[in-house]
């Protein structure tokens, strides 16, 4: 087995995943996950994270076990693809895509595969299109006339959706994260921005439609992301 160990984000984490699901393919060896408080980069506390996404993690079969890091010896950080993006006068000059770098830098073909395998689905999803974007990161897309549902748990991010967007669309709060890999596993699309949630998304391969980022953060999306097409046949962009 290896020990691997992510700083974070939550969104970062859940790409980050992919690397370990990918080793485990090509090598049979498992992956021991630990989240480390190092760096600052959680949005939540690193207890509440870990107890928030635990019982989904440990269902995967390329997880062993899952634990916040305590100082065990470790043999793949999966941050470091952060060293190589570099931010210059507040726009973002990274060497390759973050796609790019994470291949390179673990010697695989990230998103190859899904790599978060969800049992359970909800039949009543199945017409549904959920969007989600942050009030950091706006989109503006097409939102479509019928079955949609703003998923998320932030309000604030859901009233700038809609004011950003000059729609009225219903919102739906999952109760836990189980509750969320189920909808996006159940649903017929997703339209986001980049957060969390398509991360999440993506993990379950969900088809999904990357919205069009808003000018004040369309150099770092545009710069970072965008080749998610290339490495993964069910996202598109707007």
């Amino acid at each position: 087995m290896f020990n691997y160990v992510s700083c974070g984000r939550l969104g970062d984490f859940i790409d980050e995943l992919s690397v370990v699901n990918e080793i485990f393919l090509k090598t049979g060896r498992k992956g021991n996950i630990y989240i480390s408080r190092d760096c600052n980069y959680w949005s939540e506390s690193i207890e509440s994270t870990f107890e928030y996404i635990k019982d989904i993690l440990l269902e995967q079969d390329y997880i062993n076990d899952f634990k916040v890091y305590a100082g065990e010896n470790i043999d793949i950080n999966l941050s470091l693809w952060r060293n190589h993006i570099y931010c210059r006068g507040g726009v973002y000059v990274p060497s390759h895509t973050i796609p790019q770098i994470i291949s390179s830098m673990y010697q695989i073909q990230w998103a190859s595969h899904p790599w978060m395998e969800i049992d359970s689905i909800d039949p009543k999803w199945a017409t549904t299109t959920f969007i989600n974007a942050t009030s950091y990161r706006p989109i503006v897309c097409e939102v479509p006339d019928k079955d949609v549902y703003f998923i998320g748990i932030i309000d604030e991010h859901y009233e700038h959706f809609k004011k950003t967007n000059n729609v009225d669309i219903p919102l739906y709060k999952p109760k836990n994260f189980r509750d969320l890999c189920i909808c996006l596993k159940s649903c017929k699309m997703f339209i986001g921005g980049m957060s969390m949630y398509c991360s999440l998304a993506r993990s379950i391969g969900t088809k999904c439609i990357i919205g069009k980022h808003t000018k004040d953060t369309s150099n770092e999306i545009g710069v970072l992301f965008p080749d998610l097409d290339k490495f993964m046949n069910y996202v598109t962009y707007l």
